[in-house]
This record gives structure tokens, sequence and C-alpha cells, in this order.
């Protein structure tokens, strides 16, 4: 490891790093010696906490992110650690690369974990990503939601990636009649990739859960919409802008994509294959810094979406929704700040997997609070964020034993 990373002796028993306070502008890689590692709701929802030892890797998510701490660290006996400055991560790169591969990797299965923490609390069954559901996903894109481009690209892909599928005559059937009652405006394209950029238009499919990928997408202009396929409905995981980073899991995991990525407007992609994909970390380690700061971002994200799956109370789960959306737009949390949400009233209930009935009444309700919010061009505005911080009603629902044993399970397959 080069000088100029400074070496850190840590005490037994001394906490350098505590869950819930503001990051500090390094991380540290361990040298010698072990620490402890715990995080408080984590452990609500299956065993997180666990021992760290030499070439383990505490504090990246929380300083890339620039996010309060997601766990505590005490050092288990007298550790020798190397601190790494925020602004020194190119030169990790530079110096030692498959460091920096695998801490992307390690955030890629720490991603999809959390993605399967999220499908399994919402109360939906756990699908394992294949290319044979594709037609599911077609099938569910052109008789419910009539996204007639969408299914069509979910049949394609089906019949290019499943050619000995139980479906392909169906596919074939589906593809023929969508053509002949469409024409021209849903017919499937490959992108037209220039240079590494490629341009992707309203409401058109990126690639589809389940779908065998090999690129991974920097976001130039635009936005992208992130969302899953579950028990017959689109729920939203994220809306991705300008600069955010989406599709890497199955470069560096060399597994099906586990979610959809569609454009929301023009976008503006930048395409990095799995084939160039080290060589460019190598040559360009400002990349691979922009994606590890990314993919804290969206761990740390992600942490709070399962958080705010598991309040109880409706209302207060869109008060909490709202605020998590501040937090990422780095909103200033203070007294009489306003602020004027992107996401559609479909989007915060897709988010809170709350797009039903019961749903659409709760956000009615907290609308009607006058004193908190209103309405400027079908956009929610906050006219106070500093309110949304304060829950009304925060009960976490209780697990039972067979999901806390699947959870259990899924956490020790994807130890590190």
């Amino acid at each position: 490891m080069p000088e100029a990373f400074q070496t850190v002796l840590l005490k037994q028993g001394v906490v350098p790093i505590v869950e819930g306070q503001p990051p500090q502008d390094v991380f540290y890689i361990i040298k010698e010696g072990r620490v402890k590692q715990t995080n408080s709701f984590m452990s609500h929802i299956a065993q997180e906490n666990k021992t760290l030892g030499v070439g383990d890797f505490f504090g990246v998510v929380d300083c890339m992110a620039r996010r309060p701490n997601l766990y505590t660290i005490e050092a288990l006996e007298d550790t020798t650690l190397i601190q790494i400055r925020r602004d020194q991560f190119d030169l990790l790169i530079q110096q030692n690369t498959p460091i920096a591969m695998k801490i992307l990797r390690f955030f890629s299965q720490k991603l999809r974990l959390y993605d399967s923490i999220l499908t399994l609390i919402s109360g939906q069954k756990q699908v394992t990503e294949d290319p044979s559901h594709l037609y599911e996903i077609a099938h569910f894109y052109e008789t419910k939601m009539r996204a007639y481009k969408a299914a069509v690209y979910g049949y394609v892909r089906y019949v290019q990636q499943c050619p000995n599928g139980t479906n392909v005559a169906k596919a074939k059937e589906a593809l023929l009649k969508l053509y002949k009652n469409h024409g021209k405006a849903i017919e499937f394209h490959e992108p037209d990739v220039k240079d590494f950029y490629v341009t992707f238009e309203d409401k058109e499919v990126i690639f589809l859960e389940h779908e065998i990928g090999n690129n991974l997408y920097i976001i130039q202009n635009g936005e992208v919409k992130i969302l899953k396929v579950v028990n017959n409905q689109e729920i939203l995981l994220n809306v991705l802008r300008t600069g955010d980073i989406f599709g890497e899991m199955a470069i560096l995991e060399n597994k099906p994509r586990n979610a959809t990525a569609i454009a929301s407007g023009k976008v503006l992609l930048m395409s990095i294959s799995r084939e160039n994909f080290t060589s460019l970390v190598e040559k360009h380690p400002q990349i691979a810094t922009k994606i590890i700061t990314l993919l804290s971002d969206r761990i740390w994200f992600l942490q709070r979406h399962i958080f705010n799956m598991m309040i109880t109370d409706y209302e207060t789960r869109l008060y909490d929704a709202l605020y998590i959306q501040a937090l990422k737009a780095r909103v200033d949390i203070a007294p009489k700040v306003r602020y004027t949400f992107s996401l559609t009233f479909e989007d915060l209930l897709k988010f809170t997997a709350l797009n039903h009935p019961e749903g659409y009444r709760a956000l009615q309700t907290i609308l009607a609070n006058k004193a908190i919010f209103d309405l400027e061009n079908q956009k929610i505005v906050c006219k106070d964020v500093s309110l949304l911080k304060r829950p009304k009603n925060l009960l976490l629902r209780y697990l039972d034993r067979d999901l806390q044993q699947k959870l259990g399970t899924m956490f020790s397959e994807n130890k590190n």
C-alpha cells in the first residue's frame, strides 16, 4: 500500500464510528486485528452484525456517499488500519485495482441482497432472476399496463434468450398481434450505441428484469425509472438522474438483471460493457470512484427504503418516503425550508407499495394538511421539510419466524 495512505492504530474497545453520526472524510482497510460491525435497525430485520478482519474494509458507504454512518464499529483487539481519504480513492485504484474491484463486487452483492430483502418484507414472492420469466413480464406489460413497446421488448428478448423456451410460440404470436394492431410505433430496435453513448426516448425500455445483461449505464442527461413487477403490480424502486449509474450488477456478478430500467423522458446514457470495464477502471480510476460513490449512496437509501417499508401506519410511511426523497436531493432539513418533489403521486405510491385504494386514501389525507403541503402543477410541495421527520405513528412490523429464517439464510449466503 502506498506511503500516501496513513496507518492508524485502533486500541481494543475504541469506537471510531457510531451509527447515525455524521460521516468522516475517510474510510479504513484492516491491516491487522479485528473489529465488530453492528447496525441496530438491520439487526431487527436480519443478522447483519459481524466481525471484520484483515483485508476487510469499513466506512466506505458513509464516507463516499457523505451520509450519516450506517454502522457502529468497535475494535475487538488492538487493530492496525490503513486510512484512505475520500480524495485519495483515485490513487488507491491506480495503486491497487483489485481492491477497487473487491469493493465494487461487495457493493453489488449488497445491493442485490437488499433488493431481495425489500421484496420479502413487502410480502412478495421471491423470484430468482431467470430469462425464462421475461415472457411473464412481457405479458404483464401487454395485458395489465397496456405498455405495448415494453411488451414487444420483453417478448423479443424472451425469444432471443430462451430460444427453446416453452412459451416461444406464444411470444411470437403475441408479437405478430401487437405489430398488426399498433404498427411501426411499437417496433423493436436494438439500441444504437455510438462511441459509448446511446439515446432512449420517453417510456422506452433500457432493460427488463430477468434479462441477461452486458452493460452498465451512466446517465448523461435525463431520468430513468427503476422498477420491479411483483404480485402483478409495478413497484418503483428509484428515480435516477444525470450522473447516476445503473445496471452494474449484471457486469460485476454476471447475473440476469434484477430490476427494470425505463426512460422517463428522453435520456442520454454512457454504456460500458463487461468486456471493457476492468481496463476502463485501470485507465480511468475516476470512473470507478464515481461508480463507488453512487453505489454508496444507493446502498444508504436502499437501507432507508427497507426501513420505510417496515412502517405499519400508511400515513407515516408516506411522510417518511417524502423525507427520504428530500434527503436524496440533499435538501436542507430545516424549519421553513420549502421543497417541490419531482415524484408524481403514482411514483410515491409505488415507492411505498401503497398503490391500492387504502394507499390512495392515506395520500389524500396527508395532502389535505395545508399547513404542510401544497400542490403546484400536479407536484407535491412541502412548505416546511423539517416537519417530515416527525413520525406520527412510528411502529415497525413484527416479522414472523418464517420470514426471519428466510432473511437469516439470505444473509448467511451473502457473507463477504
